[in-house]
């Protein structure tokens, strides 16, 4: 994938990448928009600003980044996940549903929030906590 994308600025992108996996917070973010803009057919920078966003609790990004680092690369299972995630945070329920399919979850037909029985789940508070 990168040799295809040495043309464009693959190798320029791939150091970006480095640089901003090296950093923190919004120098990171940086780096992976450099990339992202070098190299804008390379999954990877998505999905790490997808991550970051997520770990923001910045859901529209996160839903954002995340489903186009899906779409340029249905297979990666971590982007499809991170979208499914920032879907459901939005109530995105159609977007929703498309990621988890995507990801590999059978989801029922019809549109809306859903009413599984999914037993103990773990939800995560305002503030980072988690509660079972």
């Amino acid at each position: 994938m990168l040799r295809r994308m040495a043309l464009f600025g693959g190798k320029r992108a791939e150091q970006e990448v480095a640089l901003g996996n090296a950093a923190a917070g919004m120098r990171a973010e940086s780096h992976c928009r450099r990339a992202m803009m070098l190299a804008p057919e390379w999954s990877v920078p998505l999905y790490n600003l997808g991550l970051a966003a997520k770990y923001r609790s910045d859901w529209s990004s996160a839903c954002e980044f995340s489903r186009r680092a899906s779409d340029l690369n249905p297979a990666d299972e971590a982007s499809a996940w991170n979208w499914g995630i920032a879907a459901t945070a939005l109530g995105r329920w159609d977007e929703a549903d498309a990621a988890w399919r995507r990801f590999g979850i059978q989801v029922p037909e019809g549109s809306g929030p859903r009413n599984w029985k999914l037993g103990p789940v773990p939800i995560r508070l305002d503030g980072q906590e988690v509660v079972w």
